[in-house]
């Protein structure tokens, strides 16, 4: 979580900076922070080399209730990331900090007029986000296994989540994401595993165009 912490005001103080606030921010701060990523990957890739490992925070042990069975490791996986939805809500509905990202997030011209510090709120906010990145490489590669590229996968994932559900809306993200992954399995179930994927990349197409703002996202406001 350090090391993502450190990825988070490194990414800020190389990219976010210089581009908050511009036309399609948006866009343009997923191109780069992927861009980021890839470069990331391939300088590790060239200096370390691919190398495939086992993290070392493992449970053994399974939790067993009748008929029911699940690994103790998955169970801590899930109590975690639950902790982390919720604290992460908390933050933003209920302290100072959450306060003003809110401010910032709906009006910057007005959140500077009143005397916030936007860009010392987006530093904090980058610094946030890289703690729960790291946070979740933990946590996601506790049932896999630890090299360069593991998080490809997810973070594609974890991005038509916050399209589905709605940029900025964290109860937004959460029932996206499983209902995304109820439709998923459902689809792989039925049609075979290979049809998971596209079913997923589909429902954005159709989010995208009927519900641009995802399905619980902020309708804007333009104020002439």
């Amino acid at each position: 979580m350090v090391s993502g912490a450190f990825g988070g005001f490194l990414l800020y103080a190389t990219q976010v900076r210089w581009i908050f606030g511009k036309p399609n921010f948006d866009l343009r701060i997923i191109i780069l922070t992927m861009a980021f990523s890839t470069i990331v990957v391939d300088l590790i890739n060239n200096i370390v080399g691919p190398k495939i490992t086992r993290q070392p925070f493992q449970l053994e042990g399974r939790f067993e209730l009748g008929s029911f069975s699940m690994g103790t490791q998955t169970i801590l996986v899930v109590i975690c990331c639950a902790a982390m939805v919720g604290l992460l809500q908390l933050v933003v509905q209920k302290t100072s900090l959450g306060r003003l990202i809110r401010a910032v997030s709906q009006d910057i011209t007005a959140a500077r007029l009143n005397g916030v510090p936007v860009q010392f709120v987006i530093l904090q906010v980058m610094v946030l986000a890289g703690v729960i990145a790291g946070a979740s490489g933990v946590l996601l590669t506790s049932s896999t296994t630890v090299y360069p590229g593991a998080g490809f996968d997810p973070l594609l994932k974890a991005l038509i989540v916050c399209v589905l559900g709605g940029l900025g809306s964290i109860p937004g993200a959460l029932v996206a994401s499983f209902a995304l992954a109820f439709t998923e399995i459902t689809v792989q179930y039925v049609f075979g595993v290979k049809w998971g994927f596209p079913v997923s990349l589909l429902a954005v197409v159709l989010v995208l165009i009927y519900r641009p703002n995802g399905l619980f996202g902020r309708q804007e406001m333009v104020r002439n």
